[in-house]
């Protein structure tokens, strides 16, 4: 009787595929928040976006200290998150026509989290900040700190269950009063509160 099938290449296959089954369980508990030391993720948790809007034919670009204020800025509030072990996504939003010369002018102040870059005032970001969402004005340079509260329960994926502005400054005089200041988030007020 002749065999037809090797059954090695079978065992080779079959142990091959333990292993990936092993590795990818090993990977999915060092992956996993550690139950026993507290530190599961809340299915419900705050995040704040700060975004920065500005662009090359910005007034305060000709402001020696700007380009400093903003890379302050982004470095106060990424410390004062860590410190407090808040969630923070720092956006650089840049409205000029072309969306290269976008990115590149906001490489200059450092490095964001995202960058929403073109298109001028029809820009995602700004459609979806000034625009559409009516968080802010048509003004530049400016910073509008928003507020997400996400449910991560879902099993489909995210739910932003609140998404609203907690702080808006506009001018770059303004903007480093407020970094001079330690560029805090909290304790802001709703535009809704404020009556904007």
């Amino acid at each position: 009787m002749a065999r037809l099938i090797s059954r090695r290449p079978l065992r080779s296959a079959k142990r091959h595929g333990l292993r990936l089954i092993g590795t990818l369980l090993l990977l999915a508990a060092a992956l996993a928040p550690d139950r026993a030391a507290g530190q599961v993720e809340q299915p419900v948790s705050d995040e704040y976006v700060v975004y920065f809007i500005s662009a090359t034919f910005c007034i305060a670009n000709a402001q020696p200290w700007f380009e400093g204020t903003i890379r302050e800025m982004m470095g106060s509030l990424r410390t004062t998150a860590e410190a407090q072990g808040r969630s923070l996504s720092i956006v650089g939003v840049s409205i000029d026509v072309e969306a290269r010369e976008g990115v590149r002018y906001l490489e200059r102040f450092g490095e964001f989290d995202e960058i929403v870059a073109g298109r001028n005032w029809l820009n995602t970001a700004v459609v979806e900040l000034v625009w559409r969402g009516a968080l802010g004005t048509p003004t530049i340079p400016q910073v509008i700190v928003v507020k997400r509260q996400i449910d991560r329960s879902n099993p489909r994926g995210l739910t932003v269950l609140e998404n609203r502005r907690v702080l808006q400054i506009e001018g770059g005089d303004e903007i480093r009063a407020w970094v001079q200041r330690g560029a805090p988030v909290t304790g802001a007020r709703d535009s809704s509160e404020q009556g904007n």
